[in-house]
Order: structure tokens, then sequence, then C-alpha cells
């Protein structure tokens, strides 16, 4: 088990030196402590900082965005995405979405849960306006960002972060071709 300021955290991955969860929605930005408790011992209390928004973009194979091409496919250096086109990347950290998702629950699909704060990406030296952003239906605290690709963005491996009203999330790799 893990708290946060006392109060349980929904996991949703434990595995060999890595634990994942969502801290609750009614947490308090600021100061606060994080203990992971194992077998019912607890642990060092560890002080973390909650962030209202925290946007956290998901990566793999390095810093590879996990993100599906407008067929559904993974994006990779062997499956780029096409100039003019659709992508979605996967994130967390969107802070507060309307309508609200209790912590721990899975997102509805009707109405879908969109993010209370302005959302911008920036791909390579393009601005852009995402088309969507929201909650991922049947997911816990996971949402997703998509956006038409330029048509006329380079072709390669372009860096990809969005922005959640101030808050900046961490750069990662979309591959593009022409």
């Amino acid at each position: 088990m893990v708290s946060v300021n006392g109060r349980a955290v929904p996991l949703s991955f434990t595995g060999n030196g890595q634990v994942n969860g969502q801290i609750p929605y009614e947490t308090a930005a600021g100061a606060g402590t994080a203990q992971l408790v194992t077998y019912g011992i607890g642990g060092v209390q560890l002080p973390i900082q909650v962030n209202a928004l925290a946007p956290r973009l998901f990566t793999a194979n390095g810093n590879r965005c996990i993100a599906q091409n407008e067929d559904g496919t993974l994006n990779s250096a062997s499956n780029p995405t096409k100039a003019g086109h659709y992508i979605g990347a996967y994130l967390t950290g969107l802070g507060p979405v309307n309508p609200a998702v209790p912590t721990g629950m899975p997102a509805r699909s009707v109405p879908i849960s969109l993010p209370a704060s302005t959302i911008s990406a920036v791909l390579g030296d393009w601005r852009i306006t995402p088309s969507f952003a929201g909650m991922i239906p049947g997911y816990v605290g996971v949402g997703e960002v998509e956006l038409l690709i330029p048509t006329d963005i380079a072709a390669g491996e372009q860096g990809f972060s969005i922005t959640v009203g101030t808050a900046r999330s961490n750069t990662c790799q979309i591959v593009v071709a022409r």
C-alpha cells in the first residue's frame, strides 16, 4: 500500500523497484508526505510536492512517446505517423476534469471527462492546438491528447510536449514521415 498525506493511493502497478499509483484528486496541492507500507510495516515517510497539474507523457523504448498513429498502430521508427494525419499520445496528470472522475475509478464514456485547463502542444518547431484532450473511458487516471500533424513538418524524430494550464510535460519523441 502507498499513502499520500495519510490517504490510500489506488495502485495500478507494482513490480521490482517500481510502484505506480494515482494520487487522490482530493489531495491538496503543496507539500506532502508519501509512505510505502509493505506487509503492514510502514516505511520511511518521504516529502513530496503535490501539484494540481502535472502532465506526464507515457514513454517506452528510451524516450519514445507511447502514441498511436491514425490507423491505430503504435508509432515507432519502423512505423512513423504521416504528415497531414492524426496521432494520439497517452498521458497522466491532466488535473481537474469535467465531469469529475472519483479517485480510483475508471473514466466514463458518456460524457467524456475533459480537462478544466487549456491544453497546447509542441511538436518539433510547431505549436499545435490539440483536436482532443481528455480522459480515456475505462481507464483510471489515463488521458489522451490527439493532434493533426502539420503537412509541412520535417520527417524524422520530433520532440513532443504538452502544456496543461501553465504546467509543461516531459518531452518525448514522435516519428514522422512525409
